[in-house]
């Protein structure tokens, strides 16, 4: 068995975790553009292309390692790379949510304050999003033991009303237990002991 600290991290890993910091990167960028630049009302803006293109780069690296192992003979399910089968699925639902959005900001225009999270294809975006760059996760998670999963952190909502905000819930990170139940040992500030 290999812990996680011997798990080989492949450069296909690497090369995904890295692009998906660039797409992260371009999602904060563009919300700090729509945030602090008067009149941004347009689809086509240079946050959108680093946003976009740093996607395509990630789909290209994930497309890419697919069709070398389907030409080495593997067949298809057996082509896609260990741990990415969710990221390719993530790779359509987010070019599906970039096309829907373009067509969205076409229609009705560009959101604004908390709208702008919750338009339904800014939530196909994320949803996209969530299962390409967990991939790379998910490979070196599959290589190792005791699985990386079970030390991911667990958000928590506490809705006590004791956060700062006084009445608004309050998001805590806790680590999953050896149970992979959240918070099965944890302490009162929400981090698991070590």
């Amino acid at each position: 068995m290999r812990t996680l600290q011997q798990a080989r991290v492949r450069p296909l890993d690497r090369g995904a975790a890295i692009l998906g910091l660039v797409v992260v990167a371009s999602v904060y960028s563009d919300g700090w553009a729509h945030l602090n630049i008067g009149g941004l009302d347009t689809f086509f803006s240079p946050w959108h292309a680093a946003l976009y293109g740093s996607f395509t780069a990630l789909a290209l690296l994930l497309g890419t390692a697919t069709m070398v192992a389907r030409r080495r003979g593997a067949r298809w399910r057996r082509a896609v790379p260990a741990g990415y089968a969710a990221g390719i699925a993530g790779v359509a639902v987010f070019a599906a949510g970039g096309v829907l959005d373009m067509l969205w900001h076409v229609a009705f225009g560009i959101e604004v304050g908390i709208d702008a999270l919750v338009s339904p294809t800014h939530l196909l975006l994320l949803v996209g999003g969530v299962l390409l760059l967990s991939s790379p996760f998910r490979s070196v998670s599959r290589r190792s033991e005791p699985r990386i999963a079970l030390a991911w952190p667990a958000v928590k909502v506490d809705d006590s009303g004791d956060s700062p905000g006084g009445l608004l819930p309050q998001l805590r990170l806790g680590v999953r237990g050896p149970g992979g139940a959240a918070g099965a040992d944890e302490h009162p500030g929400g981090c698991a002991r070590t």
